[in-house]
């Protein structure tokens, strides 16, 4: 289980995200976004490929950086 907030995904809030991977990590912090933050999400339509593409690269690298959470 790994343990992420918003603001660690570039984010403006402090919602504590938990997964145990990182399609479920993605998953929960979209639906957060699309929550909590829809003003940015409104046009993601109009976001360049270039630009996703390196959102999701930061997502991954702070996905691997995490460590996972000590019981």
């Amino acid at each position: 289980m790994k343990t992420l907030t918003c603001t660690q995904l570039g984010g403006d809030c402090d919602f504590v995200m938990k997964a145990e991977t990182e399609k479920e990590m993605s998953k929960i912090a979209w639906q957060h976004a699309a929550d909590e933050h829809p003003e940015k999400m409104e046009n993601m339509e109009d976001v360049p490929q270039e630009v996703k593409d390196k959102g999701v690269e930061y997502f991954h690298k702070v996905w691997q950086s995490t460590p996972k959470d000590s019981v």
